[in-house]
C-alpha cells in the first residue's frame, strides 16, 4: 500500500507535521470459487506525507487521498473467478499541534486499487 498526498493551498502554516497514520482494511472475500487457500494477505503500508509551511493554516482542509494498492497474490490454486474487490478503507488520523488551524476534517478518501494477478487458472 502506496499512499501519496499532495498538499495545495496551504496559507501561512509553518509547522513540522509528523503525522502517523493509523490504516485499518477490512476486505470482504465473495464468490471464491473452488479456492483452497490460506488468505492472510500482508499489506505493505508506506505512508511519505510532506507537511510544508502549514503554520496559521486558515482553509478548509478537504484533502483528497489518492491511493495506490498493491497485493501480490500467492498460491490463487484452480480459482476461476472475475477478481472484483471491495475495499472499506477506514483511516484514522490523530491531529496534534494545529496551531490556530480552525477547519473541519473532512478527508474524503479516493482509493484506486491495481492488482496484478498470477496464476490464476494454474
Amino acid at each position: 500500500l502506496s499512499v501519496e498526498i499532495p498538499w495545495k493551498n496551504l496559507g501561512t502554516c509553518k509547522i513540522p507535521w509528523k503525522v502517523p497514520l493509523m490504516l485499518s482494511v477490512e476486505i470482504p472475500w465473495k464468490n471464491l470459487g473452488t479456492c483452497k487457500i490460506p488468505w492472510k494477505i500482508p499489506l505493505m503500508l508506506s505512508v511519505q506525507i510532506p507537511w510544508k509551511n502549514l503554520r496559521r493554516c486558515k482553509i478548509p482542509w478537504k484533502v483528497p487521498l489518492m491511493l495506490s494498492v498493491e497485493i501480490p497474490w500467492k498460491n490463487l490454486g484452480t480459482c476461476k473467478i472475475p477478481w472484483k474487490i471491495p475495499l472499506m478503507l477506514a483511516v484514522e488520523i490523530p491531529w496534534k499541534n494545529l496551531g490556530t488551524c480552525k477547519i473541519p476534517w473532512k478527508i474524503p478518501l479516493v482509493l484506486s486499487v491495481q492488482i496484478p494477478w498470477k496464476d490464476r487458472n494454474s
